[in-house]
């Protein structure tokens, strides 16, 4: 994951652009990734590095505008993470594939993170 994440140049694309390469990234691996989540001591090591990336993602879309910022980084990241989990568990359920699922996510993200500005 942390070397999709890598790939996906998230500092060179868009703040739109990142959180839908990071989307299309964990849903791809969803099912090595519900794995982990099985293993508390492997969970919380994937969580360390896994989660640098998407603060800076996020913290760029609240420094450009782009993003919200009446809420806390940690906040839209703890949102994030759940729109992740939701993207992966209908993809796995065969509900929506692939492309279907993390376009959906990075859009209902953002809809609801955007700047009201």
């Amino acid at each position: 994951m942390a070397r999709r994440l890598a790939d996906a140049n998230l500092e060179r694309a868009t703040v739109e652009d990142a959180i839908e390469r990071i989307l299309r990234a964990f849903v791809a691996v969803g099912d090595r990734y519900a794995v982990l989540t099985n293993d508390q001591a492997t969970l919380e090591a994937a969580h360390g590095e896994l989660a640098a990336p998407l603060h800076d993602v996020l913290a760029r879309g609240i420094e450009t505008g782009v993003l919200r910022d009446d809420l806390p980084v940690e906040i839209l990241y703890e949102f994030l993470a759940g729109t992740i989990l939701k993207a992966i568990a209908l993809n796995q359920q065969h509900r929506l594939g692939l492309e279907e699922a993390s376009a959906t996510a990075a859009s209902f993200f953002l809809n609801g993170t955007r700047s009201r500005d």
